[in-house]
């Protein structure tokens, strides 16, 4: 995954659209032009260890919605002939 992300950074960089939006987000969040510099240190910082640990700090495991997408011929419908939807939510 973050060879993936590396590479789009890669890409990105080259356009000036990226950068426009990356120093607009610097002055709106006031910091420093200077760290510019370091803008793909989200990125180096990003481990799987850390991921993990964000995972298990904002997702709560008791809050979830199941979803399952039917093929077209499989989907319930209502009386009037809708689609039919369930969430199961735990």
């Amino acid at each position: 995954m973050r060879e993936e992300m590396t590479r789009q950074l890669e890409l990105a960089v080259k356009n000036n659209n990226y950068w426009l939006q990356t120093i607009m987000n610097y002055v709106q969040t006031e910091r420093p032009l200077e760290d510019l510099d370091d803008h793909d240190l989200p990125l180096k910082a990003l481990t799987a260890v850390r991921v993990h640990e964000m995972a298990r700090q904002y997702l709560n495991s008791n809050q979830y919605v199941r979803v399952t997408q039917l093929p077209s011929s499989g989907i319930a419908q209502d009386a009037k002939g809708s689609p039919s939807i369930t969430i199961l939510a735990k």
